[in-house]
């Protein structure tokens, strides 16, 4: 698993058969290092909360009991 790691884009190469994926890093010193890496079988896996926010509720911030989410 990689962390600190954005997909930039995933381009099927009909010739080769396989996929070129392109990632940014964001290293520890905060610069960005791009990657390419070639796969046969790509995988979609970032996830429900890949980019979570919660809901604008009115009062949300004044809620005093526990919030928390459900997925079913």
């Amino acid at each position: 698993m990689t962390f600190n790691t954005e997909v930039v884009g995933c381009y099927w190469q009909e010739e080769e058969g396989e996929w070129l994926v392109k990632i940014k890093q964001k290293t520890a010193d905060g610069s960005t290092k791009d990657i390419e890496e070639r796969c046969h079988l790509l995988l979609h896996g970032t996830g429900i909360l890949n980019n979570f926010k919660w809901p604008n509720i009115e009062g949300m911030e004044k809620f005093k009991g526990k919030v928390c989410i459900l997925f079913t």
